[in-house]
């Protein structure tokens, strides 16, 4: 399976007087070496002529490489104009439709852009330089430097803006973004001082869901193939800051507090807490700022059109322009630490698709890439608890309606075919209407697929393919028969693993493993609800089946689904 990685912009910072950097520059730079071991497996020959000329850049002028990297960019779709014209934004955030230009992005990304140049060049701003370096005492200065001549509410105010959010190098880089990419690789700097310097911008009203020039969040930059412990504690901040996200800049009043007095007053959201997950709000009334629970906070409306609604698409879920998260490079590169904060801390969808339709879930589903271990188990238990929610809240909002008439029922005034026990209706009459126009075809078939559908083995000409597991077992021996300890006629749980030419079942002592085929009888009514499976993208489910007393098996589809404890 081929590298996920992404990053770029086209944004040109002049190298003026004002711009420090730091760094020197040698061949053994763990910045370079972190970015060049996510590309190595990029060859030469792969690569446009424009990104095989970065190769070479080491000794370039900062100034050419800007010039390339903005041609590579504009190469593959993005509008520079309307990044120069966006300084403090995320500027053209289109997706990049085209494959080999999806192959030039990932080399971009790949290899940093020019952010180690503009620290060798000493061309990054004073302000980003001391995010890099977790200089947090001269940032909480320089943001000092500001807040003492301006008037509350910050978050309304363009020069704060402009320094929590301008974008520098041509990567497009935010402040907090550079602490996770470029601060990433700093040598003898404690943690815990990026970490601090990542507070006081969040403190301060800086986005948490910045997005670089190719769509690249601080989770793509933190929690993917380079991630840290600094850049994971960095990431489960912001994380927990995007939350809260959309308040940032409203009018809000505020409810709920112990303190009575302030009930009822009204203010403007400012910066995210992560040590107590409070955000400031400015209280124009009385003067003064206070950290409240978001949950003490409703949104004022100014418009009767404004949005009112506060459902935001959690951080780790954000796709850049090629489609991709940050799951799609834990996978490949087996980063069970950021795995761990993405999943089971905050939930992640292992189910988002990149362009190219491929999802972290997938990755991991046998025959698609096989990858066992830690993770594998993770996004599989990610992946049952997501389908279990999903099920449990469609039966709670599900509704019966007459299939005649359309009429919404209750679950008393509901009448239940007799010979298929799932179609309802309303009264005798609607029943016999629907039966003369279309139930009498469907009837039989359904009945068939409540009472089960006998299925025979694979014809014995057709090679037998070893069956894996999740979990990683194989097995080389098919067997068509009952599992030991099951009865005659006894329902058992079968495993359904479907691909496009081949459906295997096996059981969980492994004793019953078969395949059934194409215009096999079963074949396209337990494919059909195998791709229904919300759990695993449609590729597997679990059934029940049984032997009857002829030794033939029989499987039920409308038992599809998936439970806690089918765990093999």
């Amino acid at each position: 399976m081929g590298r996920k990685n992404t990053n770029t912009n086209s944004k040109k910072h002049p190298n003026n007087s004002n711009n420090v950097g730091s760094s020197s520059s040698n061949n053994n730079d763990p910045f370079t070496d972190a970015f060049s071991a996510r590309s190595h497996q990029i060859t030469q020959e792969d690569m446009s002529s424009s990104l095989a000329y970065m190769h070479s850049m080491a000794n370039i002028p900062l100034s050419t490489q800007i010039e390339q990297i903005r041609s590579t960019l504009m190469n593959i779709g993005t509008d520079c104009t309307y990044n120069d014209n966006d300084p403090m934004g995320d500027g053209d955030q289109s997706k990049i439709l085209s494959s080999q230009k999806r192959k030039d992005a990932r080399e971009l990304y790949a290899h940093g852009g020019d952010i180690h140049a503009y620290l060798n060049n000493r061309a990054f701003t004073l302000f980003a330089f001391a995010c890099i370096h977790g200089e947090y005492q001269k940032v909480t200065m320089l943001l000092s430097n500001i807040t003492n001549r301006i008037e509350q509410p910050w978050c309304h105010n363009n020069e704060m803006k402009a320094i929590l959010e301008s974008r520098e190098c041509s990567m497009r880089l935010s402040p907090l973004l550079l602490i996770v990419s470029a601060g990433n690789s700093c040598q003898g700097v404690n943690k815990e001082n990026h970490v601090t310097t990542a507070k006081i911008l969040l403190k301060h009203g800086a986005r948490p869901n910045a997005k670089d020039v190719l769509g690249k969040t601080v989770c793509h930059y933190g929690a993917g193939a380079v991630s840290k412990s600094m850049t994971l504690e960095v990431v489960d901040m912001c994380i927990r800051a995007t939350e809260t996200v959309h308040l940032y800049g409203k009018d809000v009043e505020l409810f709920g507090l112990k303190t009575a007095d302030f009930n009822g007053l009204k203010g403007v959201v400012g910066g995210f807490d992560p040590d107590s997950g409070r955000r400031s709000v400015y209280i124009s009334t009385i003067d003064k700022e206070v950290w409240i629970k978001p949950s003490n906070m409703k949104l004022l409306l100014s418009t009767k059109n404004e949005d009112s609604s506060t459902k935001v698409t959690m951080l780790a879920d954000i796709q850049d322009r090629l489609g991709y998260v940050a799951l799609h490079e834990i996978v490949m590169f087996d980063k069970v630490e950021a795995a761990k904060l993405l999943l089971r801390r905050h939930n992640a969808s292992v189910h988002v698709r990149d362009l190219d339709g491929e999802s972290p879930m997938k990755m991991i589903l046998p025959f698609d890439g096989v990858k066992g271990g830690e993770i594998a188990e993770m996004i599989n238990a990610a992946a049952r608890k997501k389908g279990a929610a999903a099920r449990k809240a469609k039966k709670e909002s599900q509704n019966y309606n007459c299939a005649s008439c359309q009429k919404e029922l209750s679950d008393e005034e509901k009448k239940t075919c007799s010979g298929c026990h799932t179609i309802t209706y309303c009264s005798t009459e609607c029943q016999h209407l629907h039966w003369k126009q279309c139930h009498k075809h469907e009837c039989s078939k359904l009945a068939k697929l409540r009472l089960g559908i006998r299925v025979d083995p694979a014809p014995p000409n057709r090679l037998n393919v070893a069956l894996l597991s999740l979990g990683g077992k194989f097995s080389d021996v098919g067997s068509y028969r009952k599992p030991r300890g099951v009865g005659t006629n006894e329902k058992f749980v079968i495993k359904v693993q479907a691909m496009s030419d081949m459906i295997m079942i096996y059981d969980e002592t492994r004793t019953c493993q078969f395949q059934i085929i194409p215009n096999q009888p079963g074949f396209n009514e337990i494919l059909a609800e195998t791709r229904k499976e919300p759990t695993w993208d449609g590729k597997k489910t679990f059934m029940k089946a049984s032997f009857d007393d002829s030794g033939k098996c029989i499987i039920y589809p409308t038992t599809a689904g998936v439970k806690a404890k089918y765990s093999w």
